[in-house]
């Protein structure tokens, strides 16, 4: 291409050193944890992200490529099982403060030795959004109730169940959750009966302290808003329709949603904060009569449930 070769000349690669351990749980080796190298900078106790590797069916990892001026923490992480993660400490204990634990020099290679991964609670659950939708790719994050500090965090699967690991036992939890899907909200969770369809607030203040017992919490599920839809209660064998006007030759519903065995309906594929007006029915065409709300009443697609009152009495 015309263009004059380049001599790069000699080429000196400098030799770092690493570090290397094992992972254990009493005696037994554990797989697939995950540590990382974290190099000690002034203005985060953190650390500066600088390599990482998981163990093997042994237990055992090695970080390679470590800079020998420099001088690190070691972190491990890990996806499976009730472990506590944290930064390991010179004694092989594992601590959640990163300001507990020094850097080690990295001029020679870091023997880390045996490290004893303890078990710690944690809280599971399923994800859904309106009645009854498993939800994916949501993460939730664990912040200590007294300060909101982060503590774990960790992603939706796609059957919907989440695990938060590593929670200390007799401590108090709040869960808040984000998502990318344009149409769930964000938020907070607070307990609330199925009648209210959602566990949804959006200020931490006014989320639920959860408790965690050192056997953990079980079957915590988030039900989350949809900024898309319309949920609510309405009594089994009725259905309802949203419809954008409250004309009398209106035609092509919305949405439309049958109650299911908890008496509740969710309208979806809704348009987010739009008014929409509701209208009961059955499939069989039996005369319904709506009490609440009336057929001129707007709602707007989010987070709040509306609750239906209808029957196939008539109207006195």
């Amino acid at each position: 291409l015309g263009v004059d070769k380049v001599n790069l000349g000699s080429i000196k690669l400098t030799s770092g050193t690493q570090a290397t351990g094992r992972i254990l749980s009493g005696d037994k080796p554990i797989t697939g944890a995950c540590i990382g190298a974290l190099k000690v900078t002034a203005n985060n106790s953190w650390g500066e992200w600088s390599g990482s590797s998981c163990t093997q069916s042994d237990g055992k990892f090695a970080i390679r490529g470590l800079d020998p001026s420099g001088s690190y923490k070691f972190r491990v992480d890990i996806w499976q099982g009730d472990y506590k993660p944290g930064f390991i400490a010179a004694n092989g204990t594992i601590q959640s403060n990163p300001d507990l634990v020094g850097g080690r020099n990295a001029t020679s290679n870091i023997l880390l030795g045996d490290i004893e991964l303890p078990t710690a609670p944690s809280i599971r659950g399923t994800v859904f959004s309106g009645a009854s939708a498993r939800e994916s790719n949501v993460c939730l994050n664990a912040h200590l109730a007294s300060t909101l500090q982060w503590v774990a965090s960790s992603c939706s699967q796609i059957n919907g169940s989440y695990v938060l690991r590593g929670l200390e036992a007799d401590s108090a939890y709040k869960i808040s959750w984000w998502t990318q899907k344009p149409l769930l909200l964000n938020g907070w969770y607070k307990s609330r009966p199925l009648s209210e369809v959602t566990t949804q607030v959006s200020e931490p203040k006014d989320a639920d302290d959860l408790l965690v017992p050192m056997t953990g919490l079980k079957d915590l599920d988030i039900r989350i808003g949809s900024g898309g839809s319309i949920i609510g209660s309405l009594t089994q064998g009725f259905c309802v329709a949203a419809w954008t006007s409250t004309s009398a030759d209106r035609e092509n519903a919305s949405s439309t949603s049958c109650s299911n065995s908890d008496d509740l309906y969710e309208l979806k594929g809704l348009t987010p904060n739009t008014n929409y007006y509701l209208q009961v029915f059955t499939i069989d065409g039996t005369p319904v009569t709506t009490q609440t709300p009336i057929a001129t009443t707007a709602f707007q697609t989010g987070p709040s449930a509306v609750t239906i009152t209808a029957s196939t009495a008539p109207q006195e």
